[in-house]
């Protein structure tokens, strides 16, 4: 990961120093005196986010029974997911409002919680809840890598529906699972919703057999009109 992580290391005692690491990497400071101290992560976590400190709070002591000590800094890279929807055909609804779901698991279908809400969607538990019409789109904010989100579209207004992702090919279905992967690129998927109606206009004029039949049965009619006409005249 191109991330680095900055600590401060702080004491009662006035000692004070910062530190800046990589992903699995550590760093030894000595010449430190007997006293507290408390390892702190500072500054800008990027799409990562603090998720412990071992021990708790990162505080150690160092004493005449334990010289030497560790505090471990565990961090979980989050990224995004943006869902969109398209309406196609003659009969879709570009104004209806698609309502979905996105569920949040782990492993064996073990529920991961949502982190937070965002804008234009709501959380309860591992399970995210929005609308969306044509031309619109949600962004599924800070997703911990490594999780799968199933994302299924519970009322399709009787349009078929096809989904892909990354700009994929698209496969038909309402619902979708994707893996969070490890990077800082939000994944995108987008849902397609078509109905398209044939409207049957009656006889096909396409080709020139119809045409003929159509032009003949026309000068059939005035031609029989004037004809009685005359016989009428005469008469």
């Amino acid at each position: 990961f191109n991330q680095s992580f900055t600590f401060s290391i702080t004491s009662p005692n006035g000692y004070s120093a910062t530190r800046t690491l990589i992903p699995n990497q550590e760093v030894t400071i000595s010449g430190l005196r007997y006293g507290e101290y408390t390892v702190t992560e500072t500054g800008s976590l990027g799409n990562f986010e603090l998720v412990s400190s071992n021990p708790s709070g990162g505080i150690v002591t160092l004493s005449t029974s334990k010289k030497e000590d560790s505090v471990t800094i565990k961090n979980t890279l989050r990224t995004n997911v943006v869902v969109s929807k398209v309406v196609t055909g003659n009969f879709g609804d570009r104004n209806k409002n698609f309502t979905f779901t996105a569920t949040l698991t782990k492993g064996a279908g073990v529920a991961v919680d949502f982190p937070t809400a965002g804008s234009g969607y709501i959380v309860n538990g591992n399970v995210a809840s929005f609308d969306l019409k044509h031309g619109e789109n949600v962004t599924l904010i800070n997703l911990p890598i490594g999780a799968k989100l199933t994302i299924l579209e519970t009322d399709d207004g009787g349009h078929s529906v096809t989904v892909k992702e990354n700009n994929g090919s698209p496969i038909t279905g309402s619902s979708i699972t994707v893996t969070i992967p490890t990077s800082a690129t939000a994944t995108s998927v987008e849902f397609t919703n078509n109905k398209t109606v044939i409207i049957d206009t009656g006889v096909s004029l396409d080709s020139w057999p119809y045409i003929m039949i159509l032009i003949l049965l026309i000068s059939g009619g005035i031609g029989g009109f004037v004809w009685k006409r005359k016989r009428t005249d005469f008469d």
